[in-house]
């Protein structure tokens, strides 16, 4: 098998999706309390986390 097969076999999903989660509830609570600068940066961070994309994250690039 090639290595990325390999290494999306291997990732542990469960706590991917549930450190992505605990992600996304930090940028709700940050936004619900007015503090858009840490909002902003958690949302950087989830795009920098591997395969975030596959929980059906957004990039933030949306087209109009």
């Amino acid at each position: 098998m090639s290595k990325h097969s390999d290494l999306w076999k291997s990732q542990e999903w469960k706590k991917l999706r549930q450190n992505l989660f605990r992600l996304q509830k930090r940028v709700f609570k940050a936004v619900r309390a007015g503090d858009f600068k840490k909002a902003k940066s958690l949302q950087k961070l989830i795009q920098q986390i591997p395969f975030s994309a596959a929980f059906g994250c957004p990039s933030g690039h949306t087209a109009k």
